[in-house]
């Protein structure tokens, strides 16, 4: 699930937990119009299905998904091959 955050004075920003990792994504410096990226990761199988149950997900196949921000930020994340 994507979640927004604010540590203390910072900047509003979202945030991905992955198990023991946290993907954060932070809004630009500039005033330039803003162009949403997108990335992708590989997950190991457990992971990965945990993310197909707690995130707002796309499904894009059987192995792969994409996580999207409000600012259309994306991940795809791809499943391992066992």
């Amino acid at each position: 699930m994507v979640n927004e955050e604010k540590h203390d004075k910072g900047p509003l920003h979202f945030a991905i937990q992955l198990d023991d990792s946290v993907i954060e994504f932070y809004p630009q410096k500039s005033e330039k119009p803003n162009t949403p990226m997108t990335f992708g990761l590989s997950a190991d199988v457990d992971t990965f299905e945990y993310l197909q149950t707690t995130t707002e997900c796309k499904n894009l196949n059987k192995n792969s998904l994409i996580i999207s921000d409000p600012e259309n930020n994306q991940i795809i994340v791809h499943k391992m091959a066992v």
